[in-house]
């Protein structure tokens, strides 16, 4: 009976002894509040969307008010006759 050893491959060997690895905890805290710059952004991304709605609706107020005073410069213009 012939018994295969399988032999170590180059930079490979067995270790008898546990080597203590350094390590780090992370920079960041996965508990902790918002960063400051990106509470900003969400911040400014509401008041850009309240710009919108405030840009659309003053539009709107626009459009209406010139078709009242079209509506009334022509209906006076017909009824005086000019």
């Amino acid at each position: 009976m012939s018994t295969t050893q399988q032999q170590p491959l180059d930079g490979q060997r067995e270790t008898t002894e546990l080597r203590p690895v350094d390590f780090s905890l992370g920079d960041r805290d996965v508990r902790r509040k918002r960063p400051p710059a990106l509470s900003f952004l969400l911040r400014l991304e509401t008041l850009r969307r309240v710009a919108r709605v405030a840009t659309l609706l003053l539009a709107d107020f626009v459009g209406i008010f010139m078709a009242i005073l079209t509506a009334l410069w022509l209906k006076a213009g017909l009824v005086s006759g000019d």
